[in-house]
């Protein structure tokens, strides 16, 4: 059990690695949390939108998604964050991440957090 568990979550921080939001580009993740799931992901200027789903049959009281932000030479130069509160079960949420950094091409989900 312990070794599926671990398993599991080598798997999801690779697919959080691989996955990412950039320009003009829209991909689909499960990352880090199995009742988030986060998908149509847009980098375009200066934000960062897309759509989360709680996949569970709990409300989720607090989600948070952290985006990692790379410039054209693939260096990671900055973070942002976007948050909320309150989503219902099988239900989704649009999310918007404010860029505030110059020269950001490329964004990544650093890390999802729900429960």
């Amino acid at each position: 059990m312990k070794a599926a568990f671990v398993t599991a979550s080598l798997l999801a921080c690779m697919a959080c690695m691989i996955a990412g939001c950039s320009k003009q580009e829209r991909k689909s993740v499960s990352a880090f949390s199995k009742s988030l799931k986060v998908q149509d992901c847009l980098l375009q200027g200066d934000l960062i939108s897309g759509t989360a789903r709680n996949t569970s049959d709990k409300t989720l009281t607090y989600v948070e998604i952290d985006f990692a932000l790379y410039d054209e030479k693939g260096e990671r130069i900055g973070t942002t964050t976007t948050n909320t509160t309150n989503i219902q079960p099988n239900s989704s949420w649009n999310f918007e991440a404010y860029v505030t950094m110059q020269n950001v091409s490329k964004a990544e989900i650093a890390a999802t957090r729900a429960y």
